[in-house]
């Protein structure tokens, strides 16, 4: 790692002070697994944080710099998983398959440190499940060779057309998964967004209906408090201006606590239905 950092430089180098401080890509750290038997599998230790340390570099020095880019933290993060678990199924078919560190070295630990995506991704396609009845040397097809090679001393590894047709089928499986779940994932999206606009629209609404009823409300309380209506009669004016200056002392004086002469009075005359008002009174 000092090598790689004095070489390429910090900003440059493929490490960042985020993805370091990640407690996930250190040795002791389990990552969950609903099966028991996958949690041994998926435990860091030194061997598989060299292998990830070495695998990240060698991708990143791979790379040309114009296109250089630091990765972020999940996705050394999701590599440290990997890295976990290749080095504990080398070392679980050790346990039924004698195979050798430095077979197991050369075909299948240091090949992943190297950066190679095939058994990358026939790692992935197990992680994805973690299936209760996973057995790496079934079920991998590289290890799968090993022992085949170790048991029938086959002589040099060469990976046939059935392997070939099964990796092919498992990064089919794998792509269709992480299709589904990118589908998932947009459709929950849509569903918030959905739940979030309605709910928007609905205080929207309740704050119109709220103002509405509170402005009818201050409306109707202003003509019945502060409003009366009456009709002038030229016989008896008297009447009616005493019939105001009542309505002026006993209504709005007293409950605003000023002299009547300070209450200002806005007359309207109503010619909305002049049939119901006397010739005489529309006359004068």
């Amino acid at each position: 790692t000092l090598e790689h950092v004095s070489v390429m430089g910090w900003d440059a180098c493929c490490w960042s002070d985020d993805a370091l401080s990640s407690k996930k890509i250190y040795p002791k750290y389990k990552f969950p697994a609903k099966s028991k038997k996958w949690l041994p599998r998926v435990k860091s230790s030194e061997d598989s944080m060299r292998m990830l340390v070495q695998r990240v570099q060698a991708t990143h020095e791979k790379t040309a710099r114009l296109f250089l880019k630091k990765p972020d933290t999940n996705t050394l993060e999701a590599l440290a998983e990997r890295a976990a678990a290749v080095e504990s199924m080398g070392k679980e078919v050790q346990q039924t398959v004698p195979l050798s560190n430095e077979v197991l070295e050369k075909e299948w630990w240091g090949p992943w440190a190297a950066g190679s995506e095939h058994i990358d991704m026939e790692v992935q396609v197990h992680l994805m499940d973690k299936s209760e009845a996973f057995l790496p040397a079934q079920h991998i097809p590289t290890l799968k060779g090993l022992v085949d090679a170790h048991l029938f001393k086959s002589g040099p590894i060469v990976q046939s057309l059935t392997q070939k047709d099964a990796l092919e089928v498992d990064e089919f499986a794998l792509l269709m998964k992480q299709l589904k779940y990118d589908q998932a994932v947009h459709e929950t999206w849509q569903r918030k967004c959905r739940t979030i606009y309605g709910a928007r629209e609905h205080a929207k609404q309740e704050m119109k209906l709220n103002r509405r009823t509170k402005a009818m409300d201050t409306a109707t309380l202003f003509l019945k408090k502060c409003t009366k209506l009456t009709l002038w009669e030229p016989q008896r004016p008297e009447a009616t201006v005493r019939e105001i200056m009542d309505f002026r002392q006993d209504n709005i004086a007293s409950k605003l606590a000023i002299t009547p002469s300070g209450i200002p009075s806005l007359m309207v005359l109503n010619w909305s239905a002049p049939c119901l008002v006397p010739s005489p009174i529309q006359y004068s």
